[in-house]
């Protein structure tokens, strides 16, 4: 489980594979998720201080 700290990348950013999407902070441990591929971010399905645990949809991106 996990707790999102910040979202980097909110609907409609264009992203490159790598770039970050969100922060989230697990066991005291900050985590960068980044995008698995090039597009254009279309859901962001969590907000700050939102809880999360594993297999939870937390960003979808599509191609651009």
């Amino acid at each position: 489980p996990g707790v999102i700290v910040t979202i980097v990348a909110p609907v409609g950013t264009v992203v490159a594979q790598g770039d970050p999407l969100l922060v989230l902070e697990a066991m005291k441990m900050k985590n960068t998720l980044r995008a698995g591929r090039d597009g254009r971010v279309a859901e962001v399905a969590v907000g700050v201080g939102d809880q999360v645990k594993f297999g939870d949809v937390l960003v979808r991106v599509e191609d651009a």
